[in-house]
């Protein structure tokens, strides 16, 4: 008999040792479908550098380090009644009997109207404040500006300065306009808005100062000769 079995046996003894193919484990089926599921979305994510980056947290914001915006309007609001004493001093005596122009307005609209225009102004301040800093330039140019509006009404209603008190005006308003110009580079259109009110008003107190200057070229006199006086 030959050393091997015939062509047949051959074939049947090598097919029985063949091992049957190891099915897939079932219990690992869903790890292998959410790991297919994250390569999915790997492959379709951003890069890195596009991703928004978050603010670090050990920088502290500008408006941390600075006072709430109320204090900024409490402030603005007790600071423009430092020349009231001036005020009601005259609108009680001297400045009822001095010639005035006819659309001269009335006396009790003042005090609502500046209180409101200050509390405006101490918003907008708080606002450009809280972008660039309580030292920035737009913020020490509307503290000069306000320092400067509080010393008007000693001026003409304390002194009687006529003319220095529009020349006060004039710069007032120039002044003014600048601020407005960096309120608005600064922190957008309503900073800038919020003071458009008070540069109306202003440029109305100022051409009332140069009427009261044509009516009263000598104001000293003109008080002198007044009844209320």
């Amino acid at each position: 008999m030959p050393a091997h079995g015939t062509r047949a046996e051959n074939t049947i003894l090598w097919t029985r040792s063949l091992k049957p193919p190891k099915l897939i484990d079932m219990t690992r089926l869903p790890l292998l479908v959410i790991a297919l599921l994250c390569a999915r979305c790997a492959a379709f994510a951003p890069p890195a550098s596009r991703l928004p980056r978050r603010p670090s947290c050990s920088r502290t914001p500008v408006s941390a380090a600075l006072p709430p915006a109320s204090l900024w309007i409490g402030g603005a609001v007790v600071g423009g009644v430092a020349g009231t004493p001036f005020v009601v001093r005259a609108t009680t005596s001297w400045y009822r009997g001095i010639p005035k122009p006819t659309w001269c307005p009335p006396d009790r609209i003042c005090a609502p109207v500046w209180t409101t225009l200050s509390a405006s102004m101490g918003y907008a301040a708080a606002r450009v404040a809280a972008v660039a800093g309580a030292r920035s330039r737009p913020i020490e140019l509307a503290l000069a500006h306000y320092a400067l509006n509080i010393a008007w009404a000693p001026i003409f209603f304390g002194l009687k300065y006529f003319k220095t008190a529009l020349v006060v005006q004039v710069l007032l308003v120039a002044s003014l306009v600048e601020i407005m110009r960096q309120f608005l580079a600064v922190s957008g259109v309503l900073s800038a808005a919020l003071l458009a009110p008070y540069l109306v008003w202003l440029v109305f107190a100022t051409a009332l100062n140069f009427e009261l200057c044509r009516l009263n070229p000598n104001p000293r006199a003109s008080i002198a000769g007044s009844p209320a006086s």
